[in-house]
């Protein structure tokens, strides 16, 4: 499955950029580039299209890096206090 994004605005390589498009094919980026060629070519192969307008500003997705690995250290320990005490005193 193929969708053509369309941004009037987007954050591009950290720099805001104009007009530009975004295929994505099979759920991973295959082109960017400037959004009338690549609407052009989305047309001819039945693309699905969205556009964004210039009130919205595309950006790429956040990674989501913490961790709560650590908690695992403490399994067991202060197993009577009460959460708010725990959160507070033992973290």
């Amino acid at each position: 499955m193929s969708e053509l994004f369309i941004a009037a605005r987007a954050l591009v390589a950290g720099e805001e950029r104009r007009e530009v498009a975004f295929l994505v094919e099979k759920g991973r980026f295959s082109k960017i580039g400037d959004a009338k060629t690549l609407a052009i070519e989305a047309a001819r192969r039945g693309t699905k299209t969205r556009r964004f307008p210039e009130d919205r500003l595309l950006v790429p997705g956040f990674i989501n890096g913490h961790s709560h690995a650590y908690q695992v250290l403490l399994r067991g320990w202060a197993d009577d206090w009460s959460f708010d005490k725990w959160r507070s005193d033992a973290l």
